[in-house]
């Protein structure tokens, strides 16, 4: 059950969109994963967002140089395969992994990370208004200078020694993004965002839904769903009311409307990210389908967790 808790927590967690009227939902493909939580995103570019639910849509998009495991606080690699730091703490060097690509298809290397960074704290650099970075002077005020070194390595030099430094790196705003790509949008690259992360974005219709595909060239991992949407379903009842109906529709929810919830499972998890999620039949089959019971693991860009067929664990 444990192994079936972790896998199935990798495909419902991804997010979705607000609004104050939700039209019903047709029939979603096979592979097709709805998700509902109680707000629209307000932008896909981790490092300008201030929000949780726009977090978590991109950074199902985005990648950062290093991550936290599921259930851990340990750093560990991420698109970064290594790193070093030098003894006086000043500096650290970051390998980067051979052979991903961003989205559009450009290579990630040194230079799209400082280009990542640098367009948040430099005030001449080219990007830098394109975007609105709140968090940049906390999480990069301390960063002298990104230096790419070489095709994959790349240098963080610091004025002054940061114990958290990595834990910095794992953050929203050190989220890795193609710099063609905010060339190319410029001031709506928020809404056209590109990483390197398990899903691409594919569409967003403002108030209705936002849609992302799976990356078929995904360097960690096959990722098993086709398509996630996000929907915005702003009323506790209404998301309940959603769920059932056939949809494939899971769902961030209330513990107080878990009485009202008859024929939904209530999947509960812990950890470094404690949730609840009511899930309705057809996601649940969905899940099942793509991982069998006895071999899931913990292996894609979204969480889900499962309870017994008999009802909910803690």
């Amino acid at each position: 059950m444990k192994t079936l808790r972790r896998a199935l927590a990798s495909i419902i967690a991804v997010t979705m969109a607000l609004s104050l009227w939700v039209a019903p939902i047709a029939a979603q493909p096979a592979g097709t994963l709805v998700v509902g939580l109680v707000a629209e995103p307000v932008n896909l570019d981790p490092p300008q967002v201030t929000d949780l639910n726009s977090n978590r849509v991109g950074r199902r998009i985005v990648e950062t140089l290093v991550t936290f495991p599921e259930e851990s606080t340990q750093i560990v690699p991420g698109l970064a395969e290594s790193w070093t730091i030098s003894k006086d703490g000043l500096q650290y060097t970051f390998k980067l992994r051979r052979g991903i690509t961003f989205h559009d298809g450009t290579p990630l290397n040194a230079e799209a990370v400082k280009f990542s960074i640098e367009r948040q704290i430099v005030p001449g650099h080219p990007a830098s208004k394109l975007g609105k970075y709140p968090f940049a002077s906390y999480f990069f005020g301390n960063v002298k200078a990104v230096e790419p070194l070489d095709e994959l390595t790349v240098r963080f030099i610091l004025k002054e020694p940061r114990a958290s430094f990595l834990d910095v790196m794992a953050a929203a705003a050190a989220s890795i993004v193609s710099p063609t790509a905010v060339k190319k949008f410029g001031l709506d690259y928020g809404a056209n965002p590109v990483g390197t992360g398990p899903f691409r974005f594919a569409s967003w219709e403002r108030g209705q839904r936002v849609v992302l595909e799976k990356n078929p060239a995904y360097w960690k991992f096959p990722v098993k769903v086709d398509r996630v949407v996000y929907r915005p379903i702003v009323e506790d009842q209404a998301r309940l009311t959603e769920l059932r109906v056939e949809c494939g529709l899971s769902v961030d929810s209330h513990l107080s409307l878990v009485p009202d919830a008859q024929g939904l499972r209530l999947w509960t998890f812990a950890g470094a990210r404690a949730n609840n999620l009511l899930v309705g039949r057809a996601a649940y089959e969905t899940a099942v389908r793509l991982y069998p019971r006895d071999t899931i693991q913990y292996r894609d860009g979204a969480r889900i967790i499962a309870t017994s067929d008999k009802g909910a664990k803690p």
